[in-house]
């Protein structure tokens, strides 16, 4: 384990058990047996190593794992299959417990931090681009029969970003499956795309 990962993992419980703002980079450079001046040699700041650390978290979670939102994606699995392969992904991410806590820590301190507000708008933003485009290629294609792809896609977009939330959130709760629940939420996404198909699948 590099330093640097060394130092994601301190802060990680660091922040899990004290909270963002209550743990200083004393905190965690003395957790890791390391200087300040090391600390300094990695990151410019506490914020820049929360925002490096879930960049490194999800690039883990990524690699293989999450649906490539495209054009060349839907017309080779087509609407329902692609959504429902958007569930599966969002429900595999709740096995990543690393990923789970620091997305919870993120959410909290979204209120209050600047950087942890910028990740939340940034993913929410991806992942809402990607569904309403989604829904326009579809309504393009003539896949579906709406009216207006674009809100459409946009409120898929914060189910998803809902379903997420809830279950980073359950997953603390002893006996709760969030990955079932996401599947299981998918389920209602994904009745709703078949009764607006133009041609069954």
């Amino acid at each position: 384990m590099s330093t640097k990962e060394r130092l994601f993992e301190i802060a990680l419980n660091l922040f899990s058990e004290r909270g963002f703002k209550a743990t200083s980079i004393r905190a965690i450079t003395r957790e890791a047996g390391l200087s300040i001046a090391a600390f300094y040699n990695h990151f410019s700041s506490k914020d820049e190593l929360l925002k490096q650390m879930y960049a490194h978290y999800v690039s883990q979670y990524i690699t293989g794992k999450v649906v490539q939102l495209s054009e060349e994606r839907l017309d080779a699995l087509g609407p329902v299959h692609l959504f429902q392969m958007i569930g599966e992904s969002l429900a595999q991410s709740m096995k990543n417990e690393k990923l789970v806590r620091l997305s919870r820590i993120i959410m909290m301190e979204q209120y209050t931090n600047q950087t942890a507000r910028a990740i939340t708008i940034n993913d929410k933003k991806v992942l809402l681009d990607a569904t309403e485009q989604l829904f326009i290629l579809m309504k393009n294609k003539n896949m579906i029969a709406v009216d207006d792809p674009e809100i459409i896609g946009k409120i898929i977009g914060y189910a998803y970003l809902g379903f997420a939330s809830d279950n980073a959130n359950y997953s603390l709760i002893e006996g709760e499956d969030p990955e079932a629940r996401i599947l299981a939420q998918t389920e209602v996404i994904l009745a709703y795309i078949r009764s607006i198909l133009t041609r069954p699948c």
